[in-house]
């Protein structure tokens, strides 16, 4: 299994003038699996944000316990491109292969939707694509911003499965509402309160 450190030294984060989401805020991730449940709102996307290195705080460090980390997000938004198929999102990795693919075991639950073009998709079709996008990238850490919107509860639990299994390659970290999901996975997890700033 791959271990890896991610540290969080001081952090301040400001949405707007006068209004800090965090404040002084220090956290430390040692699990394979880590799980932020929280109310709309409470900085989880934010925070994901900030490590990924999309949004920058206004003051605070991200240290990792390795050089050159890999990272690969997935946000609650769709972020494939519409005019191409399902495939075709998949081939714009820099390792893909074909046959890695095929043995993949989500392989089969894509492969109704991997020639169909991503807006004649139903947004839990495109949610599998990103998904197995993000399961076939090589990362050290995996950030998966609520992750299983849109995809059906019989789906989910696939989908779930194999987010366990992609802990015993890297690091993952999430956010999830579907609290039923979450008995099946044995991670860390981080309650978020509404009130701000979290500290």
């Amino acid at each position: 299994m791959i271990s890896m450190n991610l540290q969080i030294i001081n952090l301040d984060y400001e949405y707007k003038k006068n209004s800090l989401i965090f404040e002084n805020f220090n956290w430390e991730l040692k699990s394979n699996l880590n799980i932020i449940q929280g109310p709309s709102g409470c900085g989880k996307t934010t925070l994901m944000k900030i490590i990924f290195g999309v949004t920058q705080p206004r003051r605070g460090q991200i240290l990792f316990d390795k050089k050159n980390v890999k990272k690969f997000m997935v946000l609650q938004e769709v972020g494939l491109f519409p005019w191409t198929s399902g495939i075709e999102n998949l081939k714009l990795l820099p390792n893909f292969s074909l046959e890695t693919l095929e043995n993949h075991s989500l392989y089969n639950h894509v492969i109704p939707i991997l020639n169909k073009k991503v807006y004649e998709m139903s947004f839990g079709q495109r949610r599998k694509i990103e998904l197995l996008r993000a399961f076939l990238a090589e990362k050290d850490i995996l950030i998966l911003d609520e992750p299983f919107n849109y995809i059906d509860k019989e789906s989910r639990e696939v989908f779930s499965n194999e987010i366990y299994r992609q802990t015993k390659q890297c690091m993952v970290l999430m956010s999830t509402h579907y609290s039923e999901d979450l008995r099946k996975l044995d991670g860390t997890k981080f309650y978020f309160p509404a009130d701000h700033p979290i500290t």
